[in-house]
């Protein structure tokens, strides 16, 4: 007497060499042209992709890191000033802590702020004659005393 378990127990053997063969045949054959093309053309398309996101990525790190236009040289050239005071505006300036140099060649009273922020400067007697002389030849006006900073009028 047979069973419908029993049917499919006798067909097993047969059914499972069909397997084992196909399984042999699949990995003895390798891919065919077709597949090879597509494995191919993708892993290039996957580089291409790499290549063009890293290009992108890196243009834009290089371009935040362009260098700034230096405005004081440009202001030293037009004003014709000395590499003396050039120099001296650049140490002032650094000292004070301003980012942009030029910015204290806005005003008398930049520069005086400036100059007063270089107050604990080993140099800054030398440097607040200097400023003085400058202020003098851009301003025709002597250094005004500074005015207190925003920060600690509002303090």
């Amino acid at each position: 007497m047979s069973s419908p378990g029993n049917a499919g127990f006798a067909a097993g053997p047969l059914a499972n060499q069909a397997l084992l063969d196909s399984i042999r045949d699949a990995l003895s054959s390798g891919p065919d042209a077709t597949e090879s093309m597509v494995f191919g053309i993708g892993l290039l398309a996957f580089f291409l992709l790499i290549s063009v996101a890293a290009r992108c990525l890196g243009r834009e790190r290089h371009t935040s890191h362009e260098r700034r236009v230096n405005y004081l040289t440009l202001a030293v050239d037009l004003l014709g000033l000395s590499e003396a005071e050039r120099r001296d505006l650049e140490t002032l300036a650094r000292l004070a802590g301003f980012e942009q140099p030029a910015a204290i060649m806005l005003s008398p009273a930049n520069l005086a702020r400036a100059v007063a922020r270089t107050a604990a400067a080993p140099q800054h007697d030398r440097l607040h004659e200097r400023a003085e002389q400058l202020c003098l030849r851009l301003f025709g006006s002597r250094l005004p005393a500074p005015e207190p900073e925003a920060r600690h009028r509002l303090g």
